[in-house]
């Protein structure tokens, strides 16, 4: 099974820890996504990019995780075209420097 936190229905605490403990070890993979950026003090952050709603909370869900054993992999998508503020595509550079920053995002929760 795959249980990939922003597809959840809710980011309420306990819907997410009854997800998490319901999936158990059926759990082989999971991923995340979205946009990411460094803030002034060079720290990766999430870029928001659902209006209204929060951000999925990775650490949280990676915690809850361990607590079942989980120990494999976390693949990032970027699955959705890559545009500046004029809706026009910014290239292969842009889309790189995203997943060096969900890469450095990650690993810092994981670890």
């Amino acid at each position: 099974m795959c249980l990939d936190l922003p597809l959840l229905t809710s980011f309420d605490k306990d819907f997410i820890r009854q997800a998490v403990l319901t999936v158990g070890n059926l759990q082989v993979y999971s991923h995340f996504g979205g946009e990411f950026f460094r803030d002034e003090w060079g720290q990766e952050q999430q870029k928001g990019l659902d209006f209204g709603n929060p951000l999925p909370d990775y650490a949280y869900f990676i915690r809850l995780m361990r607590e079942t054993g989980y120990d494999r992999y976390f693949g990032y998508e970027l699955c959705h075209p890559v545009l500046n503020d004029a809706h026009e595509p910014l290239g292969i550079a842009t889309v790189d420097e995203q997943v060096r920053l969900a890469r450095e995002f990650m690993g810092e929760l994981i670890k």
